[in-house]
């Protein structure tokens, strides 16, 4: 019996855009990048294009289905998902009654995928691979002959997943606008430098498009808020910058698997606010809360100078990281989702 799957779920090769399309769109569309499922996640990891086609990866046992399931628990958070084009998900979906749609980059585009994997740091193992598969039509025939997909579109010379998606589905994917007055207006001093804040709350999922530069989390795990520690006093959110190729949530999911051992489960936004000084220089930050799962103990931030962190109460948050009126508000907004202990 075929499921009533709220999101449009596409398989596509590779190179064909859906990173940068999801960046674009962090709260509409899921890019659910399948390297962090089907191999054991490295503290080495650092651009996960560069380690795609290592020989001395770890294959995950648990892989495709615990890659099913973050597709199923998601159908009814986003307006797209973009998967792996791969034969053993593809045939798990069908066995679930779960429709999706195939990408695949025509004859005439091989040679641009071969080139943007260039561009975009993948290795030469990976590249040879996707030469290999490339080279003649037989694993587009598998893909045409075996599987049921709602749609398989070749994707043509100059086109990538967003052409496809305006004109498969038009005005799907829509910006939300910035809202002109902000909620709260503050201001600090760091490094000798004024800054002001402007703090903005978001009341839904939508996320407005903005040029991000970083993303904190208030996390959830038994009822309790962790707080990171550095080698100084210093007490924060657990958070940070937003990487080249990397959407604002995917940010988010690293920085906590970095600062915390954690995953994040489960989302939705509190506000932004945009940080600037009177020389014109800016920047954006979220704020989002997360439900958190533990991975593991924490060992080391692999990214960052976190020392370790503590779990406290939400009601005595605000009083270790000190946002003042702002920390009041998030407070506010997410004490509700903390109840009892477990």
């Amino acid at each position: 019996m075929k499921k009533n799957n709220k999101a449009t779920i596409i398989a596509a090769f590779g190179c064909l855009g859906k990173t940068t399309l999801a960046t674009k769109f962090p709260n509409q569309i899921l890019d659910l990048e399948s390297t962090y499922y089907e191999y054991i996640y490295n503290e080495d990891i650092r651009d996960v294009e560069k380690i795609k086609g290592a020989a001395n990866r770890i294959h995950n046992t648990n892989f495709p289905q615990n890659y099913i399931d973050a597709i199923t628990n998601n159908l009814h958070k986003y307006k797209f998902i973009f998967i792996v084009l791969s034969k053993e998900v593809l045939s798990c979906l069908e066995k679930l009654g779960i429709e999706y749609t195939i990408l695949y980059p025509s004859k005439e585009k091989a040679c641009e995928v071969i080139l943007d994997a260039k561009k975009r740091g993948n290795n030469n193992l990976y590249i040879d691979r996707l030469k290999e598969i490339l080279k003649d039509d037989s694993d587009y025939l598998i893909f045409k002959k075996k599987f049921k997909p709602i749609d398989l579109y070749l994707v043509p010379p100059k086109k990538y997943i967003e052409h496809y998606i305006n004109e498969k589905y038009k005005n799907a994917l829509v910006i939300q606008k910035i809202q002109k007055k902000a909620d709260f207006y503050g201001g600090f001093k760091y490094h000798g430098v004024n800054y002001k804040v402007d703090f903005y709350s978001l009341t839904n999922k939508e996320i407005p498009k903005l040029p991000w530069s970083q993303v904190y989390v208030i996390g959830n795990y038994n009822n309790m808020v962790p707080i990171v520690k550095y080698n100084s006093s210093r007490e924060n959110l657990p958070g940070g910058g937003v990487k080249l190729h990397e959407n604002i949530i995917q940010a988010a999911r690293r920085e906590i698997i970095e600062e915390l051992n954690m995953s994040i489960e489960d989302w939705s936004p509190i506000g932004y606010q945009r940080v600037y000084d009177d020389l014109g220089n800016e920047c954006y930050q979220l704020r989002i809360y997360g439900l958190l799962k533990k991975l593991g103990e924490f060992k080391k931030d692999t990214g960052g100078t976190v020392v370790g962190y503590e779990l406290v109460d939400i009601a005595n948050l605000n009083s270790r990281i000190g946002y003042g009126e702002i920390g009041d508000y998030i407070v506010k907004r997410v004490k509700r989702f903390y109840g009892k202990k477990s």
